[in-house]
């Protein structure tokens, strides 16, 4: 059941072979994380990973903007809530706040115990 590995291995790769920010073929981007948590009830841990495939499904398509994930967080298990992470990567031209909204107009609103945070620009991926 642990999966948290991989995701912080991930993770935890691209964030150091790109420490600030730097993006595959860009010279420079944006970075927005998306922590969807949901707590320790029964069925909680996948509350989390549905909600979070869902949200990535209904990402809109958008050039020099990509949607990766969900995977576990690093920290996979915190305080008893479950956290699964989306990364947005974008150019520095793109209009990552007007693809946010949309996305976020068009994404199915989390229920029950299942909450959505969204971080510009983190400081780090844990």
């Amino acid at each position: 059941m642990r999966r948290a590995p991989a995701a912080a291995k991930w993770f935890g790769l691209y964030a150091q072979r790109f420490p600030h920010g730097q993006l595959i073929g860009e010279a420079s981007g944006l970075l927005l994380v998306s922590r969807i948590k949901a707590g320790d009830n029964v069925g909680a841990r996948d509350a989390a990973e549905s909600y979070a495939r869902s949200l990535a499904r209904a990402a809109p398509a958008a050039q020099k903007i990509e949607v990766l994930g969900p995977a576990e967080a690093p920290l996979a298990v915190i305080r008893g809530r479950f956290r699964f992470r989306l990364l947005v990567k974008a150019a520095r031209e793109a209009d990552l706040q007007a693809y946010l909204r949309l996305w976020l107009k068009e994404a199915p609103k989390p229920k029950g115990d299942v909450r959505l945070t969204i971080d510009i620009d983190p400081y780090s991926f844990l």
